[in-house]
């Protein structure tokens, strides 16, 4: 069953009085993202990273153009998929690109990934995340 726009908008509404800081996880159209921002979700997320696909840039940007378009007043945490420092690069400079380095800090921009830590730990040669 294909559901309406106004149907997800419902269900995201829904999500959002039930939550302090809710997610909604929504593909290729903003009017739900936006509906969402509207029922005062705190962040965006692309993806619970808990199904087949995760974070794609397309949604990163749409999501992105949402927060825009809100003054910036809510988050993005991009998930699913994002496993090293090079997977997490491209959403940075999108970031960066759509919203300003000044946007970026860790009460509006997260990476929903553990496996992350691990590789940014690496990369810094700071030695082990325990």
């Amino acid at each position: 069953m294909l559901l309406s726009a106004a149907d997800i908008e419902v269900l995201c509404t829904g999500a959002v009085r039930s939550a302090v800081a809710a997610v909604c996880v929504f593909r290729a159209h903003p009017a739900p993202a936006r509906a969402a921002v509207t029922g005062g979700v705190d962040f965006l997320e692309t993806s619970t990273g808990k199904i087949a696909r995760g974070a794609t840039p397309e949604v990163a940007a749409l999501f992105l153009q949402v927060i825009d378009e809100s003054g910036g007043r809510v988050g993005l945490e991009v998930s699913g998929g994002i496993r090293t420092a090079s997977d997490a690069a491209p959403y940075l400079a999108l970031v960066e690109s759509m919203l300003g380095a000044g946007w970026i800090s860790p009460d509006r921009l997260r990476f929903g990934a553990s496996a992350l830590l691990e590789d940014l730990v690496r990369v810094a040669g700071t030695g082990s995340t325990r």
